[in-house]
Formats: structure tokens, C-alpha cells, sequence
């Protein structure tokens, strides 16, 4: 659609079907692979589903997106998805079965006009702030009406059956070092590690979050989990850009330069909240998986 699509509006509908299209892939997988794969070989199921994910950005921007725009026209690279579309449908369709739930429930409609009002003005009107589309007050405004629509979904989940982010999964217990002139292998070996030790949580963590769910309980308990990602990623792309405006505001330079950046990366301390949590979690947390 991005290569048909020139004008404005449509480029913007087709990034948001490119959009839900790709939100759904990860979740949806991680369901496939929870009702097929072994408890015991779970995380190694998690590990191959994460793998193409990372090597693709690497390969793909090594050979896709390197030759074609030499080459070719720019456009063209996007193509490229259309065989591997292909490919991963026959594949799905060769390998994996089609598992279902004998009864699904229907989806709730108001509950997800509410989480998904929320999560997007909350989000957005956080990174508008001190920007130049929409006043502070306007983005102010939008951030609290996301506050807003979040509560009135915690009052709503409360009262029907099977809403639609059940929280009641949340009982189950289960760099600013970087300067002009640093030498190139600190920063090697800082993107190293920053690289290694997220990937090893986000699988961990990924695969502990269903140790102790049913299977009839995975794709809402996806749900929960794939919406809870994406708020705290995007939360904290918005933290750390207000930081970075208050820091260059207070410093009062001209332009943002280097020494501007550094308070924005005490973001990452607010990982260190998540350690009295996982804590309390018992020594056998999942021993199944």
C-alpha cells in the first residue's frame, strides 16, 4: 500500500492498516505458539518466534534496502513483503494447526473504546507537550482526558464478564555516557550489551507472563500483555523526550546539543521499580515453562 499510495491521506490510512496489521502479528503468534508448543519448550518456541524479528532489521536493511534504492526505484523494497507473506502463509498453513476455542465470547466493543481512546490520548498529548502543533494546554488536556478514559474502563472491566484487558491477570504471581570524542569501542560495546540484555527480558519476561494462564485464557491474557507493552514503550519515549526538553530548557542553549541528552536517559532507572514486584514472586515461579 506505501508503494501505491502517494498522497498524504492514503499514505497515513495505509501506515495505520500496516499498523494494526503488525500489532496483530506478534500477539497472535504467541497464542499459536502457547496452544501448540509444551509447557517445557515454551521459551525455546518464544526464542524462534523472536528470532526472524531481529535478523530480518539487520538483513533487510543489508539487502532490500540497500540494492533497490541503488539500483531501482526506492519504492520497490517494500514489495519485498509480498513473497514473504506468501511464504509465511504456507508455512502456517503447512505446519501449525487450526487450534480453537469451542465457545469464543464476543469482544468488548465499549471496553476497547475506552482503553484504546485512552492510550492514545494519554500517549499523544504527552509527546505534544512543549511542541508546536498544539498548545500545553491543549496537550495537557488530551493527557487527562486519556487518564479519564482509563478509569472509566477500570469501573467498566469491573462489571462485565469478559472485558476485553481483563486486570485480573495482574494477580497471577508468576546510555548517557556517550560525548563528542568517546572512543568507538565504548559505544560498541555499550549498543552490545543495551541490545543483549533487553532482548534477554523481553523473551524472560515474555514467556513468564503465561506460565501459570490456561489456555483458554491466552488471547486475553495477550491482549492485557501486548497493550501494557506498548503503553510503557511509548511512555517512556515520552518521558525521556520531556526530560530532554526540560534539560535543554533549563541549560538554556540555543540548540540541543550533547549535554542535553543525559537526563533523558534516567529513564532507564525506572526499570529498577519492577524489582520489588518481581520479588514477591514465589522461587517456583515457572517451573512449568
Amino acid at each position: 500500500m506505501r508503494r501505491v499510495h502517494l498522497a498524504l491521506i492514503p499514505f497515513t490510512l495505509a501506515r495505520f492498516v500496516q499498523g494494526v496489521g503488525g500489532a496483530m502479528m506478534v500477539p497472535v503468534g504467541r497464542i499459536i505458539i502457547f496452544r501448540s508448543a509444551p509447557r517445557s519448550e515454551f521459551i525455546r518456541a518464544m526464542n524462534h518466534l523472536s528470532l526472524p524479528a531481529s535478523s530480518a532489521r539487520l538483513s533487510g536493511r543489508c539487502s532490500t534496502g540497500s540494492s533497490p534504492p541503488t539500483y531501482l526505484h526506492w519504492r520497490l523494497i517494500f514489495f519485498i513483503n509480498i513473497p514473504i507473506s506468501i511464504l509465511g502463509i504456507y508455512l502456517t498453513n503447512r505446519y501449525i494447526g487450526n487450534a480453537r476455542e469451542p465457545h469464543p465470547e464476543p469482544l468488548d466493543w465499549f471496553g476497547f473504546f475506552l482503553s484504546a481512546s485512552g492510550g492514545t490520548l494519554f500517549l499523544l498529548g504527552l509527546s505534544l507537550i512543549d511542541g508546536e502543533l498544539v498548545s500545553n494546554r491543549t496537550a495537557a488536556g488530551m493527557a487527562l482526558a486519556g487518564v479519564a478514559f482509563f478509569i472509566v474502563y477500570f469501573l467498566h472491566s469491573r462489571r462485565v464478564k469478559l472485558p476485553l484487558l481483563d486486570l485480573r491477570f495482574l494477580r497471577v504471581c508468576v546510555g548517557g555516557m556517550f560525548y563528542p570524542g568517546t572512543p568507538t569501542w565504548v559505544i560498541w560495546a555499550v549498543v552490545l550489551l543495551g541490545g543483549f540484555f533487553p532482548a534477554l527480558q523481553f523473551t524472560s519476561l515474555n514467556s513468564l507472563t503465561y506460565a501459570e494462564i490456561e489456555s483458554r485464557d491466552v488471547g486475553r491474557a495477550t491482549s492485557l500483555g501486548s497493550f501494557i507493552q506498548q503503553v510503557s514503550l511509548g511512555l517512556g519515549v515520552t518521558v525521556g523526550g520531556i526530560a530532554l526538553q526540560i534539560s535543554h530548557d533549563l541549560q538554556g542553549h540555543p540548540q540541543i546539543v550533547w549535554s542535553d541528552f543525559w537526563p533523558a536517559f534516567v529513564v532507564g532507572l525506572f526499570s529498577f521499580l519492577s524489582i520489588p514486584i518481581t520479588a514477591k514472586l514465589s522461587q517456583d515461579a515457572g517451573h512449568k515453562i
